[in-house]
């Protein structure tokens, strides 16, 4: 997570998007799809107002995502903490939401290496993607009278009564990747390290990268996941900026749920053939590429559809190196989760904990070609540039 860039001071995270895009399949409400944007076609001769901003937004975005794809060499939100309490010899699990999605498992192991080179004794708590098997981590904790409890991307109110209970025992309990509910009270031993900000630019960049690669013509199937509100309104952020940079662009959405993925490939395939003006398809996250790459495939537009995606996971970086996806941003695992420590470091030092501060690298077949794919590097830095980032937490937590 390399830069501020495009002159906003945003930054990106892209790692945390992946993670809750890819969950709470179970809240989800059926899927939708078809509703379509766009400007009209000027006159033959002409270039409408809409296209010739669109242009010169070409250049622009084209410019901040050149920057975006070079490796990170400076990682941001990393302060020291004043008054850093001492985690030796405590008890702290850590619970994701589901560990089978790769950027979760990936920021709890480096939580875990991180609490144990500060003299904790971490446990790792699988939640399975299931509020009964979080419930009962929680009630694990509270048994065992551990320290602290970071949980990641499990909201709190799938298991409110667990959190509460947890708190009101005394242990901290860290929600990692959850908003906390504007005017609501917790238990002040609750605190969360808020991602909510993070999604809607994740989703420009998309959009720039639309634009960048096709300008003012393009023709976009977008897919928007539906399982929480922040998912939903993030989604709809991407194409309105979409359609700020680009009026003249077509846009189709596709709206669906995790637990509806499996009619996923018929919905793009029907898509794509009731708009074959389609020429990019925009993914929320890694995982649902491969089902609607089905649709693509079955309905003959293979070679005429760029897919634009966020995760860079393996598999995701995998598909760029081979030319079927044309930008996949994502974050480092590692960084995200000494990011999500820093949260708790900063919980027990009594300091207000920051929300999620994470920069995203654009992967593109230019920049994987150098890379070692393997699922071992994943759990790395290397594909983003280095891990200058470890030793800068353990001084901003005094043990350096």
């Amino acid at each position: 997570m390399s830069r501020l860039r495009r002159g906003t001071g945003r930054v990106i995270a892209a790692g945390f998007a992946t993670a809750a895009l890819a969950v709470l399949a179970a809240c989800g409400s059926s899927s939708t799809a078809g509703s379509v944007s766009g400007a009209g076609t000027p006159a033959a001769g002409q270039t409408s107002p809409a296209a010739a901003n669109s242009q010169a937004g070409n250049t622009q975005v084209t410019a901040a995502l050149a920057k975006a794809a070079q490796p990170i060499t400076s990682w941001p939100g990393i302060k020291k903490i004043a008054n850093p309490a001492s985690v030796k010899g405590k008890k702290i699990m850590l619970v994701p939401l589901i560990s089978q999605v790769a950027i979760l498992n990936g920021m709890i192991q480096s939580e875990a290496d991180a609490l144990k080179h500060l003299g904790a004794q971490p446990t790792i708590c699988d939640g399975k993607g299931n509020p009964m098997t979080i419930a009962t981590c929680l009630q694990q904790a509270q048994a065992a009278k551990d320290f602290a409890v970071v949980t990641n991307f499990v909201a709190y109110q799938m298991v409110p009564n667990s959190f509460d209970s947890l708190a009101a025992s005394g242990t901290k309990v860290l929600i990692g990747g959850d908003t906390p509910v504007p005017g609501k009270t917790y238990n002040p031993n609750i605190k969360f390290f808020d991602i909510s900000s993070s999604l809607t630019p994740l989703f420009s960049d998309e959009a720039d990268a639309v634009v960048a690669d096709k300008g003012s013509n393009a023709g976009v199937l977008w897919l928007v996941q539906t399982d929480t509100p922040n998912q939903q309104q993030a989604g709809q952020n991407g194409i309105d900026h979409l359609k700020s940079i680009c009026p003249a662009c077509q846009v189709t959405t596709l709206t669906f749920t995790t637990a509806n993925v499996g009619n996923l490939a018929s919905q793009v395939s029907a898509q794509l053939v009731s708009h074959p003006n389609i020429s990019v398809l925009v993914s929320p996250v890694d995982s649902f590429v491969a089902p609607a790459w089905q649709g693509v495939q079955s309905s003959g537009f293979a070679t005429k559809v760029e897919v634009i995606s966020t995760g860079s996971d393996l598999d995701g970086l995998q598909r760029v190196a081979s030319g079927q996806e044309a930008h996949d941003f994502g974050a480092s695992a590692l960084y995200d989760g000494y990011a999500e420590l820093n949260g708790l470091m900063q919980q027990l030092a009594g300091e207000p904990v920051d929300p999620a501060l994470n920069v995203t690298r654009d992967f593109t077949k230019a920049n994987v070609g150098s890379l070692k794919l393997t699922q071992a590097e994943y759990g790395t830095a290397d594909w983003f540039g280095n891990n200058s980032f470890v030793n800068q937490y353990y001084k901003a937590w005094g043990a350096a």
